[in-house]
């Protein structure tokens, strides 16, 4: 079964991409799909490996919930949200093909309106399910990663042929999940799939994998007005240069 996994290259990578792998394998997460709903509009986290279904513990046979994300969960938690409107929060380096595919589907044809963040980072499976979002936001520290369909493979020659045009035939899909958002061409966008490429927020947006970079609010201290960065450098800088006025205006009168 094909998979889209996060995986490293070797030492020929230019130094922003090595870098942007270095911060995505240092992401740690929670693995959840959970429904948080009271006031406000209500939130879904997918948070984990996207899988076609839950696997189950080798020596009990007991499923392991809460470790992995699938379309009966996700589902399962469209089915009970309250309103017309969800805030999906997904933080996955990818998974099953398949599983994403449908997953983005499921979420693009409901008539529930999604907001889907980024939370950390939405890598290959993780991208696609992205995608689907009718708008997509983004923290000016999140990453995304596209990039082919991998799996392993097992048989003789002939078998690991078809193997190669079935990848190829995912790659063909995969690159359909993204042409309703980039801007650029099919075959710009085909070079950076091929790629495996990292992408920042800021590039996300500017490619239009994304429609907000989601700004942080600014800290209001006691003694401090809401004026902008640019304000309030402009109003210490003059506060100094008055100072410096004064002394060299008072040094006249000095004996």
């Amino acid at each position: 079964m094909p998979f889209l996994y996060l995986k490293t290259k070797g030492e020929e990578e230019e130094m922003e991409a090595t870098q942007l792998k270095e911060i995505a394998a240092e992401i740690k997460f929670t693995p959840r799909c959970e429904l948080v709903q009271g006031e406000g509009i209500p939130k879904l986290y997918l948070y984990g490996q996207i899988v076609e279904e839950i696997p189950h513990n080798y020596w009990t046979g007991e499923p392991q919930p809460g470790e992995y994300i699938t379309m009966e969960e996700v589902k399962t938690a469209f089915a009970d949200i309250q309103g017309d409107e969800v805030e999906i929060h997904i933080n996955s380096k990818g998974g099953d093909v398949y599983t994403s595919v449908a997953i983005g589907n499921y979420i693009k044809d409901s008539k529930i309106k999604s907001t889907i963040i980024v939370d950390a980072i939405a890598a290959s499976g993780g991208s696609i399910v992205t995608m689907a979002g009718d708008k997509i936001k983004m923290y000016p520290n999140s990453l995304m990663m596209i990039h082919r369909a991998a799996c392993m493979a097992y048989g003789n020659a002939e078998n690991l042929r078809k193997v190669a045009e079935a990848l190829e035939k995912f790659d063909e899909a995969v690159q359909a999940s993204y042409l309703n958002h980039f801007k650029g061409t099919k075959e710009e966008l085909k070079a950076m799939i091929y790629e495996e490429t990292y992408l920042t927020a800021e590039e996300c947006l500017t490619l239009g994998f994304c429609d907000e970079i989601i700004e942080a609010a600014p800290d209001t201290e006691e003694g401090v007005s809401n004026e902008s960065a640019l304000d309030v450098k402009n109003s210490i800088l003059e506060k100094y240069r008055n100072k410096e006025t004064d002394k060299a205006i008072l040094s006249k009168f000095r004996r």
